[in-house]
């Protein structure tokens, strides 16, 4: 068992803290909401004594930190008297109470969650707190027995058809009639223990917030003719789809006229083409673009705009001629399959990356393109649009070393210290709306720096995406965060991704993710690690 407050802000029934006790073997909590740290004596003997008539059985154990409202007279008088072992972390070590305080977190972080994305009071906090735990009993599987809290301690499933989103409008039923005026005095409340519906005689208990009552809307009014003129009504500032014909310029018979079809019109006049025709024929055949005559053009000169369009064209037909396929999500990337053994050929505008396991493949790829096209080896890939291949015995090491030592004494950080994370664990990046503003287009340019460089570190690219999310205002602590990121590359320059030669080819996924995890929106961050081989 644990306490969690004070709260900052009292809830709907004036209280302040948290009671968190979990079962340790089937998982299930129980939570009370306190107004004063010294409730939690009673509540505790109060819990014990309901769970032995309950479950016909006596609680063995009890295990909790050295708080005051844990560790007193009372309680241990009680505890020796009912025959109850009562157990004590050490000294500032949580861990040794871990389960309850994952729970802690997990409740806490679902309570800010549901208020906030229903725009609801903070003081609503309480009601939160029930529901989270009240879905956490009824939802949320136990570790190596798959079933849930619910069921270990019931032996039944619970139903959870009467689920609804937390913030949704319900009526509360009050003798089966709901009259305007009439105090909610006795509700219906959810029993977290049980599932069943018992009756509250404190409103401040109830689980439904104010927000949730439906108020029965009172019948307008009825205007006369004479009334809507004592009160005319104010021009609407919404856009009608449909316009009235006297506020249209122009007639309608005539169809739509727009600027292009002007602006095409005036091009015509001056014997000059808005749209450059992509071939020979095209431009033939457009009257428009010359008077009277037309160059036939024989060879493409490297430059012209469409060089690279149509070289990508008459290498990718002349490929797929010699049995490659083009890929489908890069469309640059061609494979060929034979017997099991593959090429693979990579096109960067007019170079070209290719391999094969056998030798002898790879050799007459370059035979293949020697034949149609004018072409030059440059040997074996060490180096290529600032990464560094390395290939040897083992695998291939893929680095940006280079890269990394140039970006570190660009942005004037080589001096600095190393630091040994990419980002500090206690601090939480927000959008720090009070902090000072500074230059974006330097602050652009650390990140469109730094997210060339995450294709060989991995290590960098969770920082780097929290860092971008900052870049349409960035204030001094995130030009920190980032600097602190060049600090920590700066120290491992020669770190970058080794591809095993022994490795398979199964696919291996990893993913986490928190509750509520963004100080802003209280949006969730999930992670993903994939490896292949």
């Amino acid at each position: 068992m644990d306490l969690m407050g004070p709260s900052r802000t009292k809830s709907l029934g004036g209280k302040w803290y948290i009671l968190v006790v979990v079962d340790d073997f089937s998982r299930f909590i129980w939570i009370e909401l306190l107004r004063e740290k010294s409730d939690a004596c009673d509540l505790i003997k109060s819990l014990c004594k309901r769970l032995s008539n309950e479950l016909n059985l006596k609680v063995s154990r009890m295990r909790s930190d050295h708080g005051k409202e844990f560790e007193n007279f009372n309680l241990e008088s009680f505890y020796m008297d009912e025959g109850i072992l009562h157990e004590f972390s050490s000294p500032i070590t949580p861990q040794q109470n871990g389960m309850v305080e994952r729970k802690d977190r997990v409740l806490q972080d679902m309570a800010r969650a549901m208020p906030h994305g229903n725009g609801l009071a903070l003081h609503f906090w309480g009601e939160a707190i029930n529901i989270a735990c009240h879905i956490i009993n009824r939802v949320y599987l136990r570790p190596k027995i798959d079933q849930i809290p619910y069921e270990i301690r019931k032996g039944k499933k619970p139903t959870v058809k009467y689920f609804r989103v937390f913030g949704k409008s319900v009526n509360v039923v009050i003798n089966d009639v709901v009259s305007e005026g009439e105090n909610v005095e006795n509700c219906d409340r959810m029993d977290d223990q049980n599932g069943d519906l018992i009756r509250s005689s404190d409103p401040t208990e109830l689980p439904l917030s104010e927000s949730f009552l439906r108020i029965p809307e009172t019948p307008e009014k009825e205007t006369h003719p004479q009334d809507r003129d004592k009160n005319p009504k104010e021009p609407s500032s919404r856009v009608k789809s449909n316009h009235p014909k006297d506020n249209i310029i122009g007639d309608l018979d005539k169809g739509m006229r727009l600027r292009k079809r002007v602006l095409n019109n005036l091009a015509y006049t001056s014997y000059v083409s808005q749209v450059e025709p992509k071939k020979v024929e095209e431009a033939l055949s457009d009257e428009c673009w010359f008077p009277h005559y037309v160059y036939k053009l024989h060879k493409a000169l490297y430059g012209l705009k469409q060089a690279t369009r149509a070289w990508y064209e008459r290498l990718t037909s002349y490929l797929e001629e010699h049995g490659f396929s083009r890929g489908s999500a890069d469309r640059t990337l061609f494979i060929r399959d034979i017997e099991k053994t593959i090429t693979i050929a990579q096109i960067y505008v007019n170079d070209i990356i290719f391999g094969s396991p056998i030798e002898s493949l790879a050799y007459e790829f370059i035979e293949c393109l020697k034949q149609e096209f004018e072409m030059s080896m440059v040997g074996e890939l060490s180096y290529f649009l600032g990464l560094q291949v390395k290939q040897i015995e083992d695998g291939l090491f893929i680095s940006q070393s280079k890269y990394a030592k140039d970006l570190v004494k660009r942005f004037g950080l080589d001096s600095k210290k190393h630091t040994r994370t990419p980002m500090s664990t206690s601090l939480k990046l927000g959008r720090d709306p009070s902090g000072k503003s500074v230059d974006p287009s330097l602050y652009r340019s650390i990140i469109g720096s730094l997210l060339y460089l995450i294709a060989t570190r991995p290590d960098i690219t969770f920082s780097v995406g929290v860092c971008a999310g900052f870049q349409a205002d960035p204030k001094e602590s995130h030009l920190n965060s980032v600097r602190r990121i060049i600090r920590y590359v700066s120290g491992t320059v020669d770190l970058g991704i080794f591809y095993s030669r022994d490795s398979n080819l199964d696919l291996a996924g990893y993913s986490d993710v928190d509750w509520a995890g963004n100080a802003d929106d209280r949006k969730k961050y999930v992670w993903g690690l994939f490896l292949h081989g």
